[in-house]
């Protein structure tokens, strides 16, 4: 089994989107995919919330996503909102995000964004935004949680997922988005 964890890093939730003082905090994270080659590509994403307390430390809950494959030449949004009463995440929390599968940072395969928003205007965070190039790879596969998630086994096993399960057809799985509450 051969696969790739990038991160965006931790990441504190804001209390406002900047440069607009009279709104909110941004409450979700999208996630653009796009595979630009000729290979079907798979790739599942992992939310992670630390939910801090009064003495500014807290325990981390990961969020995972299915796993799913990406058709070749073709793009896929995912929406997750981290302020939800069922995340629990908060303002002040860290937030950090994970791609594992068909990834590496020179973007040979699959290319990723991440950009947070408010879902109500759509209004952008630019701290919540990380390009491609922005991304660090996590080397430690063996004993991150993420890959003890990936190992651990799921509805969807990473060995036997093919390009005929699920996110394979190119019209459902093309240009579509999906909101995941973390």
């Amino acid at each position: 089994m051969r696969f790739n964890i990038l991160t965006t890093g931790p990441m504190k939730i804001p209390g406002q989107i900047t440069g607009d003082p009279a709104g909110g905090p941004p409450d979700v994270v999208r996630v653009s995919i796009s595979n630009p080659t000729n290979r079907d590509y798979r790739i599942q994403l992992f939310a992670e919330v630390c939910s801090l307390d009064d003495s500014e430390a807290g325990e981390s809950i990961l969020f995972p996503d299915s796993v799913f494959v990406i058709p070749a030449g073709s793009c896929r949004n995912r929406t997750f909102g981290f302020l939800d009463p069922d995340t629990g995440g908060s303002v002040g929390d860290i937030l950090r995000f994970f791609a594992v599968g068909d990834v590496e940072l020179q973007a040979v395969k699959l290319e990723l964004s991440f950009a947070g928003q408010r879902l109500a205007d759509e209004m952008s965070e630019p701290t919540l935004f990380f390009r491609h190039d922005d991304l660090l790879e996590v080397r430690n596969r063996y004993t991150h949680p993420v890959s003890e998630a990936v190992l651990g086994g799921s509805s969807h096993s990473w060995d036997t997922l093919t390009a005929g399960d699920e996110g394979s057809d190119s019209a459902s799985a093309g240009n579509e988005e999906q909101t995941t509450n973390l």
